[in-house]
């Protein structure tokens, strides 16, 4: 199913390595094969394990455009256009022709330990966005949800809005982020979110409500750094 990133709808390649990834370790992938490949922990093909995922290349466009979960004995699983979720051989010759690599995703484990980060993932995919919105019974907007969670996990009070929590902490530098930090960014209007590792936020946005991005492989969000601070 092309597009598809669910059970109930079906699934399309990366939607399903996206939705196993979720459900069976809490680790948000970006949704397209493409993206899951840039984020990813190179791993040379002597050192596949089963959870590793195995990406391809010129199947139905060039570049990076199909991908499968491994399971061991040169299996795959993945979602097939005619044969639904199925298991494939890497011996087999079109995917020998079209493997282009073997990616780890250890790396976007969320670090929970931090009571900020903890927090703000507890209402993703659970809260809706909501104009004016600063509680998760009502929904949230981009400011309402970073002043909740830092009043919740922190007993910090920020202020309501995000042009004056953009001027409530101590400005860093991008390559300087840490889980907890806060990430702005320019839209229509200021769009604060919370960093949590590895180039993911965890922000309010209308179609999601709270939601996980990677920011540095986000074709909307990427562009649309426009600063960060740390609140102590």
């Amino acid at each position: 199913m092309f597009g598809g990133s669910t059970p109930s709808e079906g699934f399309d390649c990366s939607g399903l390595v996206q939705y196993v990834f979720q459900q069976a370790l809490g680790i948000y992938l970006p949704r397209s094969a493409e993206q899951q490949w840039a984020v990813g922990e190179k791993v040379a093909p002597q050192n596949i394990k089963p959870g590793d995922v195995v990406y391809f290349s010129n199947t139905y466009k060039t570049g990076i455009s199909h991908a499968g979960i491994y399971a061991g004995a040169g299996r795959f699983i993945q979602a097939s256009r005619s044969e639904k979720v199925t298991i494939s051989y890497l011996s087999e010759d079109y995917w020998k022709s079209k493997m282009t690599g073997i990616r780890r995703f250890d790396n976007l484990t969320i670090p929970k330990e931090n009571p900020i980060v903890s927090e703000a993932t507890l209402y993703v995919g659970e809260v809706p966005y909501k104009q004016g919105g600063v509680t998760p019974e009502t929904g949230f907007d981009t400011a309402g949800f970073v002043q909740y969670v830092y009043q919740k996990a922190a007993g910090i009070s920020l202020p309501r809005y995000a042009t004056s929590q953009y001027n409530a902490g101590t400005k860093i530098e991008k390559a300087d982020l840490k889980p907890g930090d806060i990430v702005f960014f320019q839209s229509t209007s200021l769009n604060p979110s919370i960093y949590i590792g590895n180039g993911q936020v965890v922000h309010v946005t209308l179609s999601n409500g709270v939601t996980i991005t990677n920011m540095n492989t986000s074709t909307y969000w990427k562009d649309k750094y426009a600063g960060s601070i740390r609140v102590q």
